[in-house]
């Protein structure tokens, strides 16, 4: 992470809208009060099925998220971000 802009050739720059920690009501809500009815997941260092966590979150809408699913302090926890 980094409080300015980096452009890098290995990697590629998001910036966090939200986080909270992982809850599925908690995310669904969170997500459907957007209007999100499409997202992609990422994940690192849990072991959540990101097909059984889009199931889960039966979402609907025109819009489209990221949610990246990790550890925070041992805690799994889910970062929204916006690919920029």
């Amino acid at each position: 992470s980094a409080s300015v802009p980096l452009d890098v050739p290995w990697a590629h720059r998001s910036t966090v809208v939200e986080a909270m920690p992982w809850n599925v009501k908690a995310v669904r809500g969170w997500l459907r009060s957007r209007g999100v009815g499409r997202v992609t997941l990422k994940k690192r260092g849990v072991s959540l099925d990101p097909e059984a966590v889009r199931r889960q979150l039966r979402l609907s809408g025109p819009s489209e998220a990221t949610v990246v699913l990790t550890r925070v302090a041992g805690q799994p926890v889910a970062v929204m971000v916006d690919p920029a």
